[in-house]
């Protein structure tokens, strides 16, 4: 009986927790704020999804554990590198044996979909996540207008938007 009162106040624990998390990021900064605070801000197609073995500290992975990058083909930036692909990271881990995971927070996107991306986090290891402004390209339409034009990639030909 006592085991089944620890489980159940943990499992109550456990749902709250999540409906928070994923809930705390309600209202996003704005245009301004974002950009302020981001790396990089680019719009781009996902043309592919990898898991990659990452090195990290001690404890903060099971050894063995994958994480999964996105690429995506920039089309435009406002800020930050220029390159003409980024990888971003996410928090999804294979770990051994094949159980997935990640946190609610984490952004998830799909391949061959378009995406304007506020990314923070070192150049070479890109992160988003719901609480910031990325969205798919043609939901963005005021967050685009209010970034302007921007500049096309490094060694790219002149692009558009998608349709």
């Amino acid at each position: 009986m006592r085991t089944r009162i620890l489980l159940a106040t943990l499992a109550s624990l456990l749902i709250q927790h999540d409906a928070t998390t994923a809930n705390r990021c309600f209202m996003h900064g704005s245009v301004k704020e974002e950009f302020k605070i981001a790396t990089a801000v680019f719009s781009g197609k996902v043309i592919s999804e990898e898991y990659r073995r990452v090195t990290l500290p001690p404890g903060d992975q099971r050894e063995g554990s994958e994480v999964l990058i996105v690429k995506l083909s920039v089309d435009r930036y406002w800020k930050g590198n220029g390159d003409s692909e980024v990888e971003m990271y996410t928090t999804v881990t294979k770990l051994p044996g094949g159980l997935i995971q990640s946190y609610a927070e984490d952004f998830h996107f799909e391949l061959g979909e378009y995406y304007l991306i506020y990314a923070y986090g070192p150049p070479d290891k890109l992160r988003t996540d719901v609480c910031k402004r990325t969205a798919k390209v043609e939901q963005a339409k005021e967050d685009l207008r209010k970034l302007g034009k921007g500049k096309v990639p490094k060694g790219t030909e002149r692009q558009s938007f998608p349709n």
